[in-house]
């Protein structure tokens, strides 16, 4: 599996895997998920909230 830098960079600013599939127009269950498993991140929580900033991680 290719692990793609833009989806990692969405992963890690707290967005949840339809939200990056959405913006990045890729498939949340083949692309989104597998890397966020790869990465060993858990799931996103539901509900609206800011993304978390670099300084902050």
């Amino acid at each position: 599996m290719k692990i793609r830098p833009d989806v990692v960079e969405l992963l890690h600013a707290g967005l949840s895997d339809r939200a990056i599939a959405r913006r990045l127009g890729v498939d949340a269950t083949k692309t989104v998920a597998p890397t966020r498993r790869a990465l060993g991140l858990p799931k996103a929580k539901p509900g609206r909230r800011p993304a978390a900033s670099r300084e902050g991680a």
